[in-house]
């Protein structure tokens, strides 16, 4: 209680240094409803196979239509600092990560320094699964949001993604279960990396996409969540690094600071939540109401959003 007490109290005078600092506040492109809006969608989407990325897209197009600022004019400096933005707010996800798998992360922690077998084949298999979205990441990333950061895109994948939940729904009834992620083979860390190439693709979703590999490739569907969890954890990681340190000053110089952090700590508070719910949702049922959500929000962002 005292240690989150302090942390209010940094937060409240860190936001106070912020709005007396005008150099931090020259330009405001983001106001509050906005970063929360990005914030919850982010938060309870990124858990889920249903892709935040692609959700952040279409309510990060909502509130842009409604402002003159942006209408003829797409891709300014402040919509590139809004796109870099969608990927930092990662960060509040990621401390659900780091809370939620506490327990794991010092496993591979221990192995890293050599005190836990279990804990640093763990490891590498989460290094090994980065490994292809990393390397492709790196090279393209600028490339793809520049050209598939848009509605049009984002509901194609929200499509053929809604309708290979109903794939692999039809074949874990007659899965073939051999992997957990103690036993689970390199090659089939391997696999499932490769399978994170597809969330590239906005609108996929990162953890549909390695759900899907790690129950192709023989793992439970709880065994692939947990698995797809802790290489989300890295990959998010190293995703928001490298963009903060890439184009922070471009989002301090166009977005409002507040802002931003408001919508990292709606994201922090809806994600711890909705992770619980959705691992207990899946110890009981499979993914087809995801795929049905899918399926009929891509018809009527098709139909009704102009």
């Amino acid at each position: 209680m005292q240690r989150l007490r302090w942390a209010i109290l940094f937060f409240v005078s860190f936001c106070g240094w912020i709005k007396t600092n005008p150099t931090l506040n020259a330009v405001v492109h983001l106001d509050v409803s906005h970063a929360c809006a990005l914030g919850f969608t982010q938060g309870i989407t990124e858990f889920l196979p249903v892709s935040s990325t692609g959700h952040m897209i279409l309510v990060n197009e909502l509130f842009l239509k409604s402002s003159t600022d942006y209408l003829g004019k797409p891709l300014n400096s402040t919509q590139i600092a809004l796109n870099h933005y969608m990927v930092c707010i990662q960060l509040g996800t990621i401390w659900v990560l780091l809370l939620f798998y506490r327990r794991e992360i010092k496993k591979m922690f221990a192995g890293l320094m050599g005190k836990n077998n279990a804990g640093l084949r763990l490891a590498f298999h989460v290094a090994v699964a980065f490994v292809p979205v990393g390397l492709l990441g790196f090279i393209g990333g600028d490339w793809i949001q520049t050209h598939l950061y848009n509605r049009s895109c984002v509901l194609a994948a929200v499509l053929v993604g809604g309708m290979l939940i109903f794939f692999v729904e039809n074949y874990r009834k007659h899965q073939q279960i051999r992997w957990t992620l103690d036993n689970m083979p390199t090659k089939v860390a391997l696999g499932i990396g490769l399978f994170q190439l597809i969330a590239l693709w906005p609108g996929f979703s990162r953890s549909l996409a390695t759900i899907i590999g790690g129950v192709v490739l023989g793992m439970s569907l709880v065994q692939s969540v947990h698995f797809s969890f802790l290489l989300g954890l890295l990959t998010s990681a190293v995703a928001t690094g490298y963009k903060f340190l890439k184009s922070g000053s471009e989002m301090l110089q166009h977005l409002d600071v507040i802002s931003m952090l408001m919508g990292v700590m709606i994201a922090f508070a809806v994600g711890m939540i909705t992770i619980h719910a959705f691992l207990g949702y899946l110890k009981k049922n499979g993914l087809s109401l995801f795929g049905y959500y899918r399926l009929g929000l891509a018809v009527i962002f098709t139909i009704f959003a102009k």
